[in-house]
């Protein structure tokens, strides 16, 4: 897992924005895929996956500005489509925004129903949380079985 974190990583910090935030939005979907009984992934096992091991950083005045179920449809939308909105988000874009963007540091901010991101505070953000998941996903029987197949390892 260290080596896909550490790609998604030298990808943003090589400005390869597009690569890093499609490597980091499909991150929940390795990570639940690998804790699965059946090792493999579904929208519902994805959309639980980030609700438990990241939503919580984005609780922001009583809301979550992202749950699991905005992030699985920014996903598709992203990696499918090359779109940045899709039917079953909350907004009507999500914009996010890199280091060359001078003098513009929005994180989980919205104004006129788009959500600005900071797309390095994500990324370390979701890395962050699925070093944390990873941790505790390594005791678990099916985390052993499904990683012995994974294509990182």
């Amino acid at each position: 897992m260290e080596e896909l974190f550490n790609h998604i990583e030298l990808a943003s910090k090589n400005n390869a924005y597009w690569v890093a935030l499609i490597g980091i939005l499909t991150l929940p979907d390795i990570c639940s895929s690998l804790e699965s009984q059946d090792g493999y992934a579904t929208k519902q096992k994805c959309i639980d996956w980030f609700d438990k091991w990241v939503s919580t950083k984005y609780f922001i005045n009583g809301e979550y500005r992202l749950n699991g179920t905005i992030c699985y449809s920014y996903r598709c939308a992203i990696v499918h489509q090359g779109k940045a909105i899709h039917r079953n988000m909350n907004y009507d874009k999500i914009i996010f925004l890199h280091p060359k963007t001078k003098g513009i540091n929005m994180h989980m901010t919205i104004a006129q129903n788009t959500l600005s991101i900071n797309i390095n505070e994500f990324i370390s953000e979701v890395i962050t949380s699925a070093k944390e998941w990873n941790k505790s996903a390594k005791l678990n029987e099916s985390f052993q079985k499904n990683y012995a197949r994974y294509a990182f390892g």
